[in-house]
């Protein structure tokens, strides 16, 4: 939705701490001038302590929160590599998750020596065998119940396990 998000945050924050510093520095300079125009010794030491301490918070405050949203502007540029490089047109043809791929365009595989077919097709183009027509993913196989089980299920959900259908 929004190209380079991350980074578009990461140089906000840059900006945003600098100008954190600069309005921290000013006050701590208006502060200052405010003593000096004081007559007071006493006046002047304490607000050159103010000053001090209020440019130095302002900046460290400034930092510390900088460092936040720099930290959340590089977590969203992370999450959104990884993102490109789970989506589904990244991947090759035999790791792609079936959701991945329109039903209209999976095809599906025959049963008798597992080679894949056109969508819709009603004979095996390897050993025209008929297709039964149900979409069975790469690698996965279809239980004595009906069911098709993708390639990472061992055991259906009706009990029976992989090894004893491949018997």
């Amino acid at each position: 939705m929004y190209p380079d998000c991350g980074k578009s945050i990461k140089k906000l924050v840059s900006i945003v701490v600098k100008i954190g510093y600069a309005v921290s520095i000013l006050w701590a300079v208006i502060i200052l001038i405010a003593g000096i125009a004081a007559d007071n010794v006493g006046v002047f030491v304490l607000t050159l302590f103010l000053a001090g301490v209020v440019g130095a918070l302002g900046c460290f405050a400034s930092w510390c929160s900088g460092l936040w949203l720099y930290a959340y502007g590089e977590i969203t540029d992370r999450i959104i590599n990884i993102d490109e490089k789970m989506t589904a047109e990244n991947l090759p043809e035999e790791k792609k998750p079936l959701f991945a791929t329109p039903v209209s365009q999976r095809g599906c595989y025959c049963e008798t020596c597992g080679a894949k077919n056109a969508a819709g097709a009603r004979y095996c183009v390897a050993c025209s065998a008929e297709l039964d027509g149900v979409k069975v993913p790469a690698g996965g196989w279809k239980c004595t119940c009906g069911r098709v089980n993708a390639s990472y299920v061992s055991t259906c959900a009706c009990g029976v396990n992989r090894r004893e259908i491949q018997k």
